[in-house]
Parts: C-alpha cells; sequence; structure tokens
C-alpha cells in the first residue's frame, strides 16, 4: 500500500466517535444539546443518541409560574401571555381573557368588613369596615353597621331591677328593669292591691253608664256594640282630621303616624300628610278607597282615620300590620327613633306579599282602631241598590295574612251602567290579618295624642273608642280574659291614667308663630301666640312664653333653626325658616348688544367706567381682561379661561340712596365662576371692608351672596371680585336701604 492511502485511513478512522465504531466502547454524553418541544424537552448525545423525553420545568416568581405578557386584554379583545422552561427556553403562549366589564352590584359581608361584588365575574371592590352602632328589641343588643346592617354580636339583655315606685295599699309599686348595656328598660307590678272603684258615671260624661258588668267577650262586645252604633257620619275631608291629630303643643301642625315631623295642616298631599285608614277601606268594603270613602259609613268613620305622612301612607296601601317576620326578601327602613317611629315593610320573595309594622308610637293607636272597627261593624249589611253595592260583612281580625280581593260592583258616578271594579269576583274576607299582633300592640299604653283623637271625634260624630277610654277592655273582649266575667268599675279608665281629671289646666301650646324670619331679624315674642289647654282641650290666650336659641342680633346664616319654647310648666321644640331678606334695589348685570358692559368689550384696563344700573350710576373697573359677553343662566361674563381678569369692581359713583333712603343695612351678589374655580368677594362702604369670602362654581345656579350689617352706614358701596383665575360671572348686585 503506498504511503499517501495509509495516512488518509489513518486520519478517517481517528476522526470517528466511539458511537460510530461499534469495536470500540462508548458512554453517551447527553450534555451536548437540550431540545424543546410542545409536550417537554430532551438531551442530545454529539453522536446523534437522544434521552428520554421531560416535563418543562417552568420558570416561577415566588411560587408562582413567571408569565411575561406580550398583548395586554381589553373588554373587547384578548391578551397573550407566555411562560418559559427554565431547563430548556422553550415558550408556551396562552392567551388572556377578555377584561370584565365590571358591575358591583352584589353587597357582601364578612364578620369585620362590607363590600361589592361584580356580579359578572366576581371582582370584590372596595372592602370597608363596618360601622357599627348598638341596637336593641325588647329580648336582645347588637351591633348593626351603619351602612350595610350586617349585624353582629347579639346578646341578651343583662337587667339590673330597683323599685321606682314602691306600692301602696291602693296601688301597685312598679319595678324598673334597666339592660346596662344598651339601656333598654321596661317595668313591671308588684304588690297586691285592694280593688279601687272607679264610678262609672263620673267618666266621659256618663256615656258607659249603662255598663255595668258582662259575662264573657261575646256578652261584652255586644253591650258594647249597642253603645257605640249611634253615630253621626262624617264627610271624607281632611278638617276632621285637622283637628283630631292636632298637635298636642305646635296647634297649626298636625301629629301624623308613620313619621316623627310635624306637618303644617295646610300641607296635605305628596310631601305632606293624607288620611289613613288603620283598617284599609279595600279590606272593609272590598272596593277601592276612591269610592269606599265617597259613601258615609264604615269607610269615612274617624275613628278608624288617622294623619299620617303621605310616603308611609304610600308604602302601607292596603297591606296588613304585623310584626316583620324573619324571611328574606326587601326590606324598606323608615325607622327612627330606634324603632319608635316611622315604619319598617319587608316585600316577601317571590310571593308578591308585603309585611307593613309601623314605629312603636303607632302600634297602640292604631291596632285599638282595628279593635273598634270590629266591634263597631258586626253586623252584615245588605245590597245597597242605589250605590249599587253587594253584600258588605261583619268586620274581623283573624291570623295570617288576609289579601285584597274585591267582589262589588258600583255604578260609575256618569252613567247608570254597572261596572266591576276588577275582573277578580273572589270572596273578599271583610277582615285585617295577624290578629296576634294587633291584640298585643293594643295593651299599649293610651297616650295623650290618642285620647285626644278619640276625644275630637266624639264631640265630632257622637260616639267613641271604649278601647282608648278603658284599655282593659283589650284583654276581656280579645286577650287572656275573654272567658271572664267582668265589671267596668274595676278598669282604670285612661282619663285618670293621664291625670286628665287633676286639675281642670292641662299644659301650654303655640297657637301660631311665624314660620320664617329673615336674616338679622330680630326676636319678636309678641308674635308667639301661647295658648293655655285645659282637659277638655279647650284654648285660652295667655302670657309668659321665653324663646331659646334666637340670638340677640338675629340669625346670620340662612336655613332652618330650632327654638325651644319654655312655658311655666312644659316646655317644646319648634323649627323657624330663616329666608334671605330682598334688596330693595336690585340690578342684573348682563353684557348683550345694547347693555352698558357691552360696549367695553374692547375698553381700556385699570380705569373707572361709569355705567347706569336699573337707575344707580356705578364705575366699573376692571383689569386683565374685558367683558367678554353674556350668560343667560350665569350673567355677563368677564375675562376667558385663557386670560382671566385678575379683579373687577363695582363702585357707585355717588353716596349710595335708592327710594329716597340712604341708610345701608345690606348689600347682595349673585355671580359665578368658571367649573372648579373660586373668587374672592369683598364687600365695602367708604372703602371700609364689611364683608370678605369665596365664591365657588355652582353647576346649578349662580351663587347667592347676601350681607347683613348689624348697624346700618352710609356712604359709597364698592363690590370687589379678586383671585380669579378663569372665566368669572356676575349675575346680579343689590343694596338694602332703609329710614
Amino acid at each position: 500500500m503506498r504511503k499517501g492511502k495509509l495516512l488518509f485511513l489513518l486520519f478517517g478512522l481517528l476522526t470517528l466517535t466511539s458511537c460510530e465504531l461499534p469495536f470500540l466502547e462508548h458512554t453517551h454524553d447527553y450534555s451536548y444539546e437540550i431540545v424543546g418541544e410542545e409536550n417537554g424537552h430532551y438531551k442530545k448525545c454529539e453522536c446523534g443518541e437522544i434521552s428520554g423525553l421531560e416535563e418543562h420545568s417552568w420558570k416561577k416568581a415566588g411560587e408562582d409560574i413567571y408569565y411575561v405578557t406580550t398583548l395586554l386584554p381589553t373588554t373587547t379583545t384578548l391578551g397573550q401571555r407566555y411562560k418559559i422552561c427554565s431547563i430548556c427556553s422553550y415558550k408556551e403562549y396562552e392567551s388572556i381573557d377578555k377584561l370584565c366589564d365590571h358591575n358591583f352590584t352584589e353587597l357582601h359581608t364578612s364578620s369585620s368588613q362590607h363590600w361589592y361584588a361584580c356580579s359578572k365575574c366576581g371582582q370584590e371592590n372596595d372592602h370597608e369596615d363596618h360601622d357599627f352602632e348598638t341596637k336593641y328589641d325588647e329580648n336582645n343588643h347588637y351591633q348593626r353597621c351603619k351602612d350595610c346592617l350586617y349585624e353582629t354580636n347579639h346578646e341578651a339583655h343583662t337587667f339590673t331591677e330597683f323599685i321606682s315606685k314602691q306600692a301602696t295599699s291602693t296601688e301597685q309599686g312598679i319595678l324598673s328593669h334597666n339592660c346596662g348595656v344598651c339601656n333598654y328598660s321596661y317595668d313591671t307590678n308588684f304588690g297586691e292591691t285592694e280593688k279601687i272603684v272607679y264610678t262609672v258615671s263620673n267618666y266621659y260624661g256618663g256615656y258607659y253608664s249603662s255598663l255595668s258588668s258582662w259575662e264573657d267577650s261575646d256578652d261584652l262586645k255586644s253591650k258594647l256594640h249597642n253603645i257605640i252604633k249611634t253615630v253621626t257620619p262624617l264627610s271624607y275631608t281632611n278638617e276632621p282630621s285637622q283637628i283630631a291629630d292636632e298637635d298636642l303643643y305646635v296647634l297649626e301642625y298636625v301629629n301624623p303616624v308613620y313619621s316623627d315631623q310635624l306637618l303644617l295642616k295646610t300641607q296635605t298631599g305628596t310631601g305632606g300628610w293624607d288620611k289613613e285608614h288603620a283598617f284599609c277601606a279595600s279590606l272593609m268594603t272590598g272596593t277601592d278607597t276612591g269610592y269606599a270613602v265617597s259613601v258615609l259609613g264604615r269607610a269615612t268613620d274617624y275613628h278608624n282615620l288617622f294623619a299620617s305622612e303621605s310616603g308611609g301612607n304610600r308604602s302601607r296601601s292596603n297591606n296588613n300590620y304585623c310584626t316583620l317576620p324573619n324571611q328574606n326578601g326587601v326590606l324598606t327602613d323608615r325607622t327612627t327613633q330606634n324603632g319608635q317611629d316611622g315604619y319598617k315593610a319587608l316585600s316577601q320573595t317571590g310571593t308578591g306579599i308585603t309585611y307593613w309594622e309601623p314605629g312603636n308610637v303607632d302600634k297602640g293607636r292604631l291596632s285599638r282602631a282595628l279593635c273598634y272597627m270590629t266591634v263597631m261593624y258586626t253586623e252584615d249589611i245588605a245590597p245597597d241598590n242605589v250605590n249599587n253595592y253587594n253584600t258588605m260583612k261583619a268586620l274581623r281580625l283573624v291570623d295570617g295574612n288576609v289579601e285584597y280581593s274585591n267582589n262589588c260592583t258600583r255604578k260609575k258616578p256618569d252613567d247608570n251602567t254597572s261596572k266591576p271594579i276588577s275582573a277578580n269576583t273572589a270572596y273578599t274576607a271583610y277582615a285585617h290579618g295577624n290578629a296576634s299582633d294587633i291584640y298585643t300592640w293594643a295593651k299599649r299604653d293610651v297616650d295623650l295624642v290618642e285620647y285626644k283623637h278619640n276625644e275630637m271625634i266624639y264631640r265630632l260624630q257622637g260616639n267613641r273608642n271604649p278601647f282608648v277610654d278603658y284599655p282593659e277592655l283589650i284583654d276581656y273582649c280579645f286577650g287572656d280574659k275573654k272567658d271572664e266575667a267582668g265589671e267596668l268599675k274595676y278598669l282604670k279608665p285612661s282619663y285618670v291614667s293621664l291625670g286628665m281629671g287633676d286639675n281642670d289646666f292641662a299644659y301650654y301650646a303655640l297657637e301660631s308663630y311665624p314660620h320664617t324670619c329673615l336674616i338679622g331679624e330680630t326676636l319678636d315674642s309678641t308674635k308667639f301666640n301661647l295658648v293655655k289647654v285645659n282637659n277638655k282641650f279647650e284654648k285660652t290666650p295667655s302670657t309668659g312664653i321665653n324663646i331659646e336659641g334666637w340670638p340677640v342680633d338675629g340669625f346670620t346664616t340662612k336655613g332652618t333653626k330650632e327654638l325651644t319654647i319654655n312655658t311655666p310648666i312644659n316646655s317644646f321644640k319648634v323649627n323657624i325658616d330663616v329666608v334671605d331678606p330682598d334688596c330693595n334695589y336690585k340690578a342684573n348685570i348682563t353684557c348683550s348688544s345694547g347693555d352698558p358692559l357691552y360696549s367695553l368689550k374692547t375698553a381700556a384696563l385699570g380705569v373707572d367706567h361709569e355705567c347706569t344700573f336699573n337707575g344707580v350710576k356705578w364705575n366699573v373697573n376692571f383689569t386683565g381682561n374685558t367683558p367678554q359677553g353674556n350668560s343667560t343662566k350665569y350673567g355677563a361674563k368677564f375675562g376667558t379661561s385663557a386670560k382671566p381678569c385678575s379683579t373687577i369692581t363695582f363702585t357707585s359713583k355717588e353716596d349710595f340712596t335708592f327710594d329716597s333712603k340712604s341708610n345701608i343695612n345690606q348689600i347682595h351678589f349673585e355671580g359665578a365662576s368658571a367649573s372648579g374655580c373660586a373668587y374672592m368677594l369683598k364687600f365695602y362702604i367708604n372703602d371700609e371692608q364689611v364683608f370678605v369670602g369665596n365664591v365657588t362654581y355652582d353647576t346649578v345656579t349662580s351663587p347667592s351672596v347676601d350681607y347683613i350689617l348689624s348697624t346700618p352706614k352710609t356712604g359709597k358701596v364698592k363690590i370687589e371680585i379678586s383671585s380669579i383665575t378663569n372665566a368669572c360671572y356676575v349675575k346680579c348686585i343689590g343694596v338694602n336701604t332703609i329710614d
């Protein structure tokens, strides 16, 4: 063999690996290359041999897989991201869901917080800590969040007992029970007493003299019915309620059910008061209220009618009164003073039933009215051919909820055809439901408000509510004593409980008073007409009033103010609205064609320009920019956002006089600034600054500023606007002069 061929062969052998020479021993080295693919990665030997497939080991950030976002998602498009293998650097791409167009309407609570969650994706937002306040009922006290009404820490009351009135030979003592945690309290009686005899003929003008005793509830109801059935029916007007529900202390107002706010007697309808049937007119007549009250009788019985706050009246509709059950539904809570006044309504989910509960202060008078109605209207009423009524049944109180259904027909007022009130011909129950709740409420004490209602209606329609006069009759008619005999002389009349017979004089009240006053107006107590009210609610003029809360120099700001009326024996509160006085001189400032300012749009800056507004000459001065035009809503425009005025002044050319009067006691200004801005406003008289304040942007109207001088002054009036950062508007200037 030639030497060249031998060298070539030797060189070829040296370049082969041991893997390619089977007769040589070889160990694979898989560190030569790592190859990644979708399902994993493998290692490769220099010879081309590969190892088994291994799962990717994704790169992490802490405990979580690390992602790189390449495209952010929006509410309409998907995003994109990838994760990378820490061994082979393989990238696996995936889509990112579209962003949610959140709807944060679902309220959620925990023991410490409340928040809203998106109804679409569940994302949480606005986590806030609960703001708890202490609430209580008859059995427990608890914490309730003011914002979300979440309740927690329900605990039974911890009562401390003390004797608030010792027992005597004629009266039981009173043991008071007070919870040391929440101050809830109630009283119980103790001690045996001899039976006190109340001579029946001495009370209520002898109205119940024919009732001495009874055998059981049926006998008692029959005897009561015979006493109260004689009545002079009243027409359905506001006047009886204005008399019967007149407030005890402020006689221009009614004291309505469903609200702790007094309402003017003239303030009827939406936002004021309506007349409420405790026993709904529709439930007791089978027809709509509007027609029911056009026929004198059960629907116009004013023992069953009360002045009521209009919103509560509409909410109640023809729903039964009850204690709200612990069920799911939509709760409307309009109670005030820890549930003492107002009302609550629960619309039960899926049934259409609304449970309706008045505030505690109204429960007694409303429930006793219902009891009266079942004793007053105990007989069926035959069909009425004149009014085209079907038979109306006796009224009842029953357990459970009574729903309104209509089985009556009537003639329309304007024709002679019979028109069914609804297509529903189901039997009308002529009943009110939840009797057990009603009887429980009827055991509450009678107050002077209810007593007065009963007394006034007696004078108007000639009969009384016996359950107001003798509250213990409830037990004999409907309660634990309904199977017992009884004697009226052993029942305590409300007349005695309320101390109406202690003396002829009962209390003081305001027959009338000024409901408004002007800023700066001083108190004139002669406008507060005080009267004495006796135990028959008759009034006589009186004196001796003391009024707290009215500043010596008058009020300096407008709004509703509270006054305390102190009389020789009682005190009460009234509200008065303080309003801006009107200036005898006012000038609207405009910058339209033909107006004095219009010609100044290109006038010199920093000099006085004489203008006449409403007959008075003023020097108008502006720096930085000029008048620019007019806004119908805000008045004359000065400057622009790019180039605002620095100052604007209106100075009377002479000492200010108007209507032959020169004593100035008020300066008035109306103006506005551009959105989000404010400016400084100053009033001067003879260069003496009498007022300084800021005027801010208002999207509704031009802000109004009135300054009342405690001591009138004379001289030139200057109104200065400064610290202006945007367009500025002047709508009106005014001055009030007096003798």
